[in-house]
């Protein structure tokens, strides 16, 4: 069989998968596909980076969120193609009939692709698990509505929940087709839920939004305004401020809560990041939260994201409200947080140098309440360490250092 035949199966074979699992993904970077017969195929994923597609048909077939980067899409048949959010830079499109083409929200750089078919305003879709707290959860809600960026969904899966009636009248009455209400008929944990709505995402970018907590205005026009940053960044992500009681009257009653620039370093001994960033949709698929784990579970999946798409990129602006004493249900409890950031450790600790190790461990002592022998104390040792220790178990508590 020789090689041509062997790569339309292969796409065949795409095809055929892609439907089945919206994530599923192949690499053909720099394959031979001239001449090639890909009508109304899925090819949605894909890697065709560097790829010869000279004169084939492309006719109706899906290539969104392709990775198209320097192929050679000349003298093609493109009628109905859709590469919506592809990245199509450096594409050769001469002498194909790209006008009747779809390229919304695509990362392109050929002036022969018509304006209007290109967008800087992509849709983001923001997830928000929520469970037997009502009230919070239509003071989120209204938060995404007051956004000034507009072009979003909202994806809000209850887990659930005892009590809904109130919050699924709100969203009814909203009658926002822009928001999509689902509860669902067990309870599957946060993380289980937040995948399931990960998956629903119709956006180019997607984002979080838990149930306690809500959004200054400008938080998605912020990050939309960086989204560039994406193309050598695994994700963006931005300064809070931090409410400790209730509600607030006016913004400058709030604390700041300043993050630092990713360093790895830091991010290796805790989560900088917080609780919610930004990211291409198609990355966040990939990754998918731990749903194993019971707790540090957006401190593993930002992790993992930073391992395989690059630093993360921190933004000054403060665009969240992170509610740390609003009286109601936590949804995890002491004992899951120390066995969920055992189990974080336990799965990151080969890639973790000393100094950090030492750090988690020290971490895991405070959370389960543990006092230390000394000679625990002198293996955990460092310099950092003693600080916290003196912070937490001594009559320097309230120091600052």
């Amino acid at each position: 069989m020789n090689n041509k035949k062997i790569i339309q199966r292969k796409l065949l074979k795409y095809h055929s998968n892609s439907l089945k699992t919206f994530s599923y993904y192949s690499d053909l970077a720099g394959a031979d596909l001239r001449f090639m017969d890909l009508r109304r195929l899925n090819l949605r994923n894909i890697n065709l980076s560097g790829s010869d597609l000279s004169f084939s048909d492309l006719s109706g077939a899906d290539l969104s969120f392709a990775r198209l980067k320097g192929a050679n899409i000349s003298n093609c048949k493109t009628e109905g193609a859709i590469f919506d959010h592809a990245v199509c830079t450096g594409v050769d499109f001469s002498r194909s009939n790209i006008e009747a083409a779809s390229f919304t929200g695509a990362l392109i750089d050929d002036d022969s692709v018509p304006e209007a078919t290109l967008t800087t305003t992509p849709l983001i879709t923001v997830y928000m698990p929520t469970w037997n707290r009502e009230a919070l959860t239509i003071r989120a809600i209204k938060s995404v509505i007051k956004q000034d960026y507009a072009h979003w969904e909202l994806i809000i899966i209850d887990d659930f929940s005892s009590s809904f009636e109130t919050l699924k009248a709100f969203v009814a009455e909203l009658r926002d087709p822009r928001i999509t209400y689902i509860r669902n008929e067990f309870n599957s944990g946060a993380c289980a839920v937040r995948n399931q709505a990960i998956k629903m995402a119709k956006g180019y970018l997607i984002t979080g939004l838990d149930d306690d907590d809500e959004w200054l205005p400008t938080r998605l026009s912020s990050f939309v305004a960086y989204q560039y940053k994406l193309e050598t960044h695994a994700f963006l992500y931005a300064n809070d401020y931090l409410c400790d009681s209730s509600g607030y009257q006016n913004i400058s009653e709030l604390k700041n809560y300043p993050k630092p620039a990713y360093k790895k370093s830091l991010f290796d001994k805790r989560n900088i990041i917080g609780n919610q960033m930004l990211t291409l949709t198609d990355r966040l698929r990939k990754t998918l939260f731990d749903e194993k784990l019971s707790a540090a579970q957006d401190y593993d999946a930002f992790y993992r994201l930073a391992e395989i798409y690059g630093d993360p990129f921190k933004l000054d602006d403060i665009t969240q409200v992170l509610y740390v004493n609003h009286g109601e249900v936590r949804i995890t409890c002491s004992g899951r947080k120390f066995a969920g950031y055992l189990d974080f450790y336990r799965k990151h600790k080969s890639k973790l140098d000393s100094s950090s190790k030492k750090y988690q461990l020290f971490t895991l002592y405070y959370i389960r309440n543990k006092s230390m022998s000394l000679r625990t104390m002198m293996k955990l040792m460092t310099l950092r360490n003693l600080k916290r220790y003196m912070m937490m178990y001594s009559s320097f508590s309230k120091r600052k250092f």
